[in-house]
């Protein structure tokens, strides 16, 4: 700390100057730190509650869309209807899965909380390739499904 020296009969003003800058440092501080959003942990952790985690794909069973795990309340499955060439991604990861029908297995949810997953599918019709998304909604332990063989508005 640096100590100022001022002329005789104003050390209790430098002294009181002083600590004034001193505080003023202090809140300065404390201010980045707060304005830091690496600092923010307890706004991520609130955040990650209603973001959907990321999904894995459900390698476990090839029943049709029939869930294999016995968790079967804290995940979601989503069950996808496609031509049989079809490539299927789920949040930007591509699904293994071949046939008309795919499942996927999410990681397990926070019940009561409505996640939503991206939903593309990829496949050659006639001379071009035909590429859709659509979105869809799902909670721990239920189930839902995408049909990219009917038109968009047909599905509910």
């Amino acid at each position: 700390m640096i100590i100022f020296v001022g002329p005789r009969g104003c050390g209790s003003l430098y002294l009181l100057l002083m600590i004034i800058v001193g505080l003023i440092l202090v809140i300065l501080r404390v201010s980045r730190d707060v304005c830091d959003p690496a600092n923010w942990r307890w706004a991520a952790a609130r955040l990650a509650v209603h973001a959907p985690a990321p999904p894995t794909v459900n390698t476990e069973s090839k029943e049709s869309g029939r869930p294999a795990s016995e968790d079967d309340n804290t995940r979601a499955f989503v069950l996808v209807q496609v031509p049989t060439e079809a490539q299927v991604w789920l949040d930007g990861r591509q699904g293994k899965q071949t046939g008309p029908s795919r499942t996927f297995r999410t990681p397990p949810l926070e019940p009561g909380v409505e996640y939503e997953y991206d939903v593309r599918a990829r496949w050659p019709a006639e001379d071009r390739l035909v590429d859709r998304t659509r979105r869809v909604k799902v909670r721990a332990g239920a189930r839902a499904e995408v049909d990219f063989t009917k038109p968009e508005a047909a599905e509910h």
